[in-house]
């Protein structure tokens, strides 16, 4: 009996034994079949069946580089030298990255297993292909079928017909219907599929899109346009559109900061949403295609109304004619899928200015907008534009203190033109007075002359006026023919050659000594004068001496005049 049990437990420890022999392995396996040049692949090596083990990893080095790897304290980079479970390194883990297109089998080698004896054990070792492609490779090979297989709308008909190759179908439900069920299959089943489910409908006509996207990245859209049949609509026109005014609230979702509200539109109450923050009134409007958006309303007038929402902030576009300096080109720009006036950096091109508000806040400024990590930020004046405008007032403070400098030159040179123009003007001027007193004097002295000329004749009258006078005290006509004589001897002293040849010589000596030809005039009256003088002193002196007689000069006038005619011939 004892021989028996004996024998029992041998067999037993014996085929326990050929089983764990049986069970050993090192199998091997990768996250990914595919991996593209230059990304990476963990393959995993995985041991079971035995007390402890020892191996190293094969692979095509020209296709797969060894990264890293979680192998035991003892092993080397690629070798696992002292695994057991004991240590827990029954797993791991080798990360390869593919250094080119090809194909790699990953495997191990130089592998023992052994028993709790540190007897070797036999055991299975495992492998896995691993292929190495460049994305262009792997797109290459990527499904492009975005087609669908099936599309309906569940206890509806549709028309046309389905066919794959038609992208457009339509379906009228009444006024009842308030929701569809859209159902669509994709031909392959590596593609994707986006739209189906249970959609909302709003009075007028709604539209559905079913977006498949194939492997490859190309995509395919199905359109259904489904209409619900509205009662009285409420029909109005922004623009050049056709609009409907959306009376089912279920259809319109509040924007952030909005608060649900009703309003009056010719009479009927419409959902709207109000905000006593930004202040706007919003409506829903919806366009010929089914298509709802947000509109501002105030006064009857409808405006688009857009806002934003990006980690937190909920920006608002707002029309502005205000421009900062720097950023005056503008141009449409996408946020969020909603285009937005820009205005653009002259360097910064990352970077670009919209203006709106902001709806926590209802404050309207300009906002700096990343268009790299799609952030706003509150735009303000930076020490670089500050730098920029300092430098730009340094610069123009500089031009103006030249143009400055020029200036005072340029009026400096035209005062000492002006100075010596008007030197020259007041010379010019001075000369005109002067020639303007000559003439002046000139004009005097001919007056001055005629009045002299005149007093001369005068006094030559008053001589012979005091003559005949006396002449007819005496009453005598040999003192008429005696004054004949004077007069004549008078007019003949004052033209005596001698006389005029002393007026000719001071005539000379004036000319020579520049005197005006008024002095010559007063030089020669006073000559005249003073010889009529003289022979007026003489004829008193002769009246007063005792030869003088009275005669009868009536007998001899006839002689008497003969004799003047003939000394005035004489002469």
């Amino acid at each position: 009996m004892k021989k028996l049990k004996y024998l029992l437990f041998v067999i037993f420890i014996f085929g326990v034994g050929f089983k764990v022999c049986d069970a050993a392995s090192l199998s091997v396996s990768s996250n990914k079949k595919t991996v593209a040049v230059g990304s990476t692949v963990t393959v995993t090596v995985n041991a079971s069946g035995a007390a402890g083990w020892e191996y190293c990893i094969s692979y095509d080095s020209s296709v797969l580089s060894l990264s890293s790897s979680t192998v035991g304290n003892n092993g080397t980079e690629s070798c696992v030298l002292t695994g057991s479970t004991i240590t827990g390194g029954e797993s791991v883990k080798f990360v390869f990255k593919a250094r080119k297109s090809g194909k790699s089998t990953v495997t191990v080698k130089s592998a023992a297993m052994y028993n709790d004896e540190g007897i070797s054990i036999n055991f299975s070792k495992g492998s896995v292909s691993i292929n190495a492609k460049t994305q262009a490779e792997i797109e290459a090979s990527y499904s492009d079928n975005a087609y669908l297989s099936n599309l309906r709308v569940e206890d509806y008909e549709i028309t046309p017909e389905f066919k794959k190759d038609v992208y457009e179908y339509n379906l009228e439900v009444e006024n009842n219907v308030e929701k569809i069920t859209i159902r669509g299959t994709k031909a392959d089943s590596s593609a994707s599929i986006s739209g189906t489910g249970e959609k909302e409908l709003t009075e007028g006509m709604n539209v559905f899109k079913v977006i498949v996207t194939a492997e490859k990245g190309n995509k395919k859209t199905y359109v259904i346009n489904v209409n619900r049949k509205e009662l009285n609509p409420i029909e109005v026109k922004v623009g050049n559109d056709n609009l409907t005014v959306v009376r089912k609230s279920e259809a319109l979702t509040p924007p952030t900061y909005y608060t649900s509200t009703t309003i009056k539109i010719n009479d009927e109450d419409v959902p709207a949403f109000v905000s006593e923050i930004t202040g706007y009134t919003l409506v829903g409007l919806k366009d010929e295609d089914g298509n709802i958006s947000l509109y501002s309303y105030k006064n009857g007038e409808y405006k688009p109304y857009v806002q934003i929402g990006t980690e937190g902030f909920i920006f608002i576009p707002e029309e502005t004619d205000e421009l900062i300096s720097g950023y005056t080109n503008n141009k449409e720009i996408k946020i969020n899928d909603v285009e937005v006036k820009a205005y653009v950096g002259e360097d910064k091109n990352d970077f670009v200015l919209v203006y709106g508000m902001n709806a926590r806040t209802g404050e309207k400024n300009w906002y700096q907008y990343d268009t790299k990590e799609g952030t706003f930020q509150r735009y303000v004046e930076s020490e670089n534009n500050d730098s920029k405008d300092y430098q730009l007032y340094f610069w123009l403070t500089v031009v103006f203190a030249v143009l400055s400098g020029i200036t005072i030159v340029l009026v400096i040179v035209l005062m000492a033109l002006n100075s010596k123009i008007r030197k020259k003007n007041n010379r010019l001027i001075k000369m005109l007075e002067n020639n303007k007193d000559k003439e002046k004097e000139v004009s005097n002295n001919k007056e001055e002359e005629k009045e002299e000329d005149n007093s001369d004749e005068l006094s030559r009258e008053d001589i012979e006026e005091t003559i005949i006078n006396n002449i007819a005290k005496a009453n005598s006509d040999n003192f008429t023919d005696e004054l004949e004589e004077t007069k004549t001897d008078l007019d003949e002293s004052i033209h005596d050659t001698e006389i005029l040849e002393e007026i000719k010589t001071r005539e000379e000596e004036v000319d020579k000594k520049a005197l005006s030809k008024r002095e010559i005039r007063r030089l020669e009256k006073e000559k005249a004068l003073k010889e009529a003088r003289e022979l007026k002193k003489m004829r008193d002196d002769f009246l007063k001496t005792e030869e003088f007689e009275m005669v009868d000069v009536s007998d001899d006038e006839t002689e008497s005049k003969k004799n003047k005619k003939g000394k005035r011939k004489k002469k």
